[in-house]
C-alpha cells in the first residue's frame, strides 16, 4: 500500500544516502494504514525485519485467534519475543527494523477497552523497564478517512477500526505512549505525503541518529 500520493514534496537528495550504525535497532508504531510496511519494505537491506520471522508472524497470527485479556497476554508473549531477537542482533552488530511492538499491544487493550487507563499504565511500566528498548522510534500518523481509503484498496481482513470512538481513543492512548517515551520518537504524518518523502525522512533520522552516536 502506497502511503500517499502526492510526490511534489520529496526531501532533497542528499538524505538518500544512509551512514548505517552497526547495530541500530528501529521500531515502526502507527494505527491501521498508516503505511508502516510500506517505509519497513524499504529497509529491508541492511534490516533485519523481526516483525517477518517466522516465528513471530505465527506468534501474531495465534494471538488473534483469542479475544480480551488472553489476546492482550498473547500479543506480550510476541512482543517478548521481539524483545529476544532485538538483543541477539544487537549482540550480533545486527540492525533491526520491529513494525508493532508493546505500545500498540496496550494502546489496542486501551481502544477495545479490555483494559483501564490506570492497568495500561502500570503495565506500560512494566514493559520500560522489562523488555529492549527501540535506539529510534518511528510514529506514523495519519487522518482517518484516508487510513480508511487505504485500507479498503488492501482488501484486509483485519480491520479494528470498527468505530471513530475506537480510533479516537488508540490515537489518545498511543501518543500518551509516545511522550512518555521521549525523545527517541519521531512523528511523521503520512496523509498527504508520497512514500518516498515518507522514507527520506526517515533515512534522515537514520543519519542524524548515526552521527550523534
Amino acid at each position: 500500500m502506497n502511503i500517499g500520493q502526492k510526490n511534489d514534496n520529496v526531501l532533497p537528495k542528499q538524505y538518500e544516502r544512509v551512514i548505517f550504525k552497526n547495530d541500530m535497532n528501529i521500531l515502526i508504531e502507527g494505527d491501521n494504514g498508516t503505511g508502516k510496511d510500506t517505509l519497513a519494505k524499504a529497509f529491508r537491506v541492511p534490516f533485519d525485519i523481526i516483525t517477518y520471522h517466522t516465528e513471530i508472524q505465527h506468534k501474531i497470527f495465534f494471538a488473534r485467534t483469542f479475544k480480551g485479556f488472553t489476546q492482550i497476554l498473547q500479543f506480550l508473549d510476541y512482543n517478548a519475543a521481539c524483545s529476544c531477537i532485538m538483543s541477539n542482533n544487537a549482540k550480533a552488530k545486527k540492525n533491526s527494523i520491529t513494525i508493532r511492538y508493546w505500545p500498540s499491544t496496550l494502546t489496542a487493550a486501551y481502544a477495545d477497552k479490555n483494559l483501564s487507563e490506570l492497568d495500561c499504565d502500570l503495565l506500560v511500566d512494566i514493559c520500560i523497564s522489562t523488555f529492549v528498548m527501540p535506539d529510534l522510534i518511528i510514529f506514523l500518523e495519519c487522518d482517518y478517512n484516508e487510513r480508511i481509503r487505504r485500507i479498503a484498496l488492501r482488501n484486509s481482513p483485519i480491520f479494528d477500526d470498527k468505530t471513530i470512538e475506537r480510533a479516537e481513543r488508540y490515537t489518545y492512548y498511543s501518543n500518551k505512549i509516545m511522550d512518555k517515551l521521549g525523545n527517541i520518537v519521531h512523528k511523521i504524518n503520512t496523509t498527504d505525503k508520497s512514500k518516498e518523502y515518507v522514507e527520506n525522512m526517515v533515512r534522515a533520522l537514520i543519519n542524524q541518529k548515526a552521527f550523534n552516536d
